[in-house]
């Protein structure tokens, strides 16, 4: 008796791509927004180890700073605690982050440089490194490893969709915050771009030989759910652990801050959406959002003082 894992992940791939499909006929972007979040979010749930969670929302660090709002985390449900679970509004500590994807029907310029500007603002933020007590001693962590992020979507702009404009893109940020490492746009394939912060040890190319840096990993579109998740399962297997949240940092915060940084982020976002091409624009969907997670943290903090 035998099982074939591709044509299991091929199976989800179609039932993924009817599901995406019957959200066109939604009329509202934001709506249309959450339903494919939702199911690109239960997908990542089921094919992770229980040991990772899936959730949407911010990152922050002890210092008070905050990301831009991510529509998939990928973060560590073991070691750190989701304590800035609050208003319903979720907070997931820095050290905890694995991985951040952002989710959108089609990637083109605009959504691929969202991606690299909220992979930007989680990668920036500052992460502690306390110690994991084992058996016989304590074991700390050296430098934090560079959290993955990438991009899913249902289609492309681009022609051809998975070279050209995508792998220039790719590669102008490789050296960067910036950099996205894989992606899954469903109706034309999947890819990894090697590089020496995300190595994905291509086939065909040595452990030690530096020529697969800089390589665009591509899967055509009929294998590339199951690709991507072989790129997904690698890449997280490389990281190993998180790092160990160091409590004492996050109690130092000053405990009026809390309030006063929703509402000075409340305000960026306004200003960052108020920068975007007014409505009718294909930007429009991304500045209504940011208004309503604007609203949504006023609201917060209002909510706490009644």
């Amino acid at each position: 008796m035998s099982i074939n894992l591709r044509r299991l992940f091929l199976d989800y791939q179609n039932e993924l791509l009817a599901s995406l499909w019957k959200y066109r006929s939604f009329d509202h972007p934001g709506e249309k927004g959450d339903l494919t979040e939702g199911d690109w979010r239960g997908l990542l749930r089921r094919h992770l180890p229980r040991r990772y969670d899936v959730s949407t929302g911010f990152v922050v660090d002890c210092r008070g700073a905050i990301s831009l709002q991510i529509d998939a985390i990928i973060h560590d449900r073991y070691f750190s605690p989701l304590f800035f679970n609050k208003h319903d509004i979720l907070f997931v500590p820095a050290e905890s982050v694995y991985s951040v994807f952002e989710i959108k029907q089609e990637v083109d310029a605009t959504t691929f440089g969202h991606a690299c500007d909220k992979a930007e603002s989680v990668r920036k933020l500052f992460r502690t490194n306390a110690m994991f007590p084992a058996v016989a001693n304590q074991q700390g962590r050296g430098k934090p490893f560079d959290i993955i992020a990438g991009i899913l979507c249902t289609r492309s702009s681009w022609s051809p969709p998975l070279t050209g404009t995508l792998q220039e893109k790719l590669k102008a940020a490789v050296d960067s915050d910036r950099r996205l490492d894989m992606g899954c746009i469903l109706q034309h394939g999947s890819f990894a771009f090697n590089s020496s912060q995300a190595p994905f040890d291509p086939p065909g190319f040595p452990k030690e030989s530096n020529e697969k840096w800089g390589k665009l990993l591509i899967e055509e579109a009929e294998g590339a759910l199951v690709r991507f998740f072989m790129f997904l399962w690698q890449g997280l297997q490389r990281l190993g652990n998180v790092t160990a949240i160091d409590f004492r940092e996050y109690a130092a915060m000053p405990d009026s801050s809390d309030d006063q940084e929703l509402l000075v982020h409340a305000e960026e976002l306004e200003r960052l959406a108020a920068r975007l091409p007014q409505p009718n624009s294909p930007d429009e969907d991304f500045r209504k959002r940011m208004n309503e997670t604007a609203e949504l943290m006023r609201a917060a903090v209002q909510k706490k003082k009644s």
